[in-house]
């Protein structure tokens, strides 16, 4: 979606906020340009910080977790923090 399809979108009275959002998110992600911001800006879009700041690595995360909790976790991350504790048990460390 391009800034004019992006201000054709948000300002079109017809949509609803539903019907905007859904057509928003049913074209590829993109970044938002400073052009775009002021253009959401000015449609009155509101910019919210993720209620979530990350600050740690998700290796440390898994690290520590439980063996029980570290199951229920997918991915290659995961998946080595597996190995690496299976190795440490081998080991007899």
């Amino acid at each position: 979606m391009n800034a004019v399809e992006i201000e054709q979108a948000i300002t079109d009275p017809r949509l609803s906020e539903q019907q905007r959002v859904k057509q928003q998110d049913a074209t590829e992600p993109f970044f938002i340009t400073e052009e775009i911001e002021a253009v959401m800006l000015a449609a009155g879009y509101e910019f919210e910080p993720p209620p979530i700041a990350c600050t740690g690595r998700l290796r440390d995360v898994l690290e520590r977790m439980g063996d029980t909790e570290l199951a229920l976790q997918l991915g290659e991350i995961a998946d080595q923090e597996r190995v690496r504790r299976q190795a440490s048990c081998l080991s007899g460390g």
